[in-house]
């Protein structure tokens, strides 16, 4: 689904890039990465849907859902607690609300987290989760999606539900008179928004 989302604005050296990037208003410039599978810090290892890195240095890192009812948690063994305490304790002690930043809630939220502390490792980063509307179960996660980053951080993290982006993509495309693009995303629409 990622794939089929994200290619048509890649293609042809990312001729269209700017008109996804626009819609998400998250345009920062010239991009000079947008790869899918991004793991940026193989150290910690999480991998990104999608990923924008910009000249400016701004990255957009983005976590997709689609069929898949949670956001993944972590078992409280020894090899996590090593990787929390070496890697991320410090990171979610200067980016995260104090309930989110012990191990137990941090396990809990494991996913979720692992995704926010992006935020905090450049200038101007942000986080992006795109998941259906409907998908009650993803929705009931919103709250920590938002609020669990420090305030100074908030504007850097969006969701975006899957049927708007796309009706809104549609409609771009429709003004830009962009045939193959309009054809693509009403296929896309019955494919992965008629049913999940």
């Amino acid at each position: 689904m990622a794939f089929n989302l994200f290619f048509p604005f890649i293609y042809h050296d990312k001729r269209f890039l700017p008109l996804l990037l626009d819609s998400l208003n998250i345009s920062f410039g010239e991009v000079t990465e947008a790869p899918f599978e991004k793991i940026e810090w193989p150290d910690e290892g999480t991998n990104f849907d999608f990923f924008v890195k910009y000249k400016s240095d701004t990255n957009v890192f983005f976590e997709l859902k689609y069929s898949e009812n949670e956001f993944g948690k972590a078992t409280n063994d020894a090899s996590h607690l090593k990787k929390y305490e070496i890697i991320y304790r410090a990171l979610l002690n200067n980016i995260m609300v104090s309930e989110f930043t012990s191990c137990e809630k941090f396990f809990e939220n494991y996913q979720i987290i692992r995704n926010l502390i992006y935020i905090g490792r450049g200038n101007d980063n942000y986080c992006i989760f795109i998941f259906p509307e409907r998908n009650n179960e993803l929705k009931m996660k919103e709250d920590i999606i938002l609020n669990t980053v420090l305030l100074k951080y908030r504007n850097k993290v969006k969701i975006i539900y899957l049927e708007q982006l796309v009706d809104k993509l549609i409609d771009i495309f429709n003004d830009k008179i962009h045939s193959k693009l309009i054809t693509h995303f009403n296929l896309f629409k019955e494919k992965y928004i008629g049913e999940i």
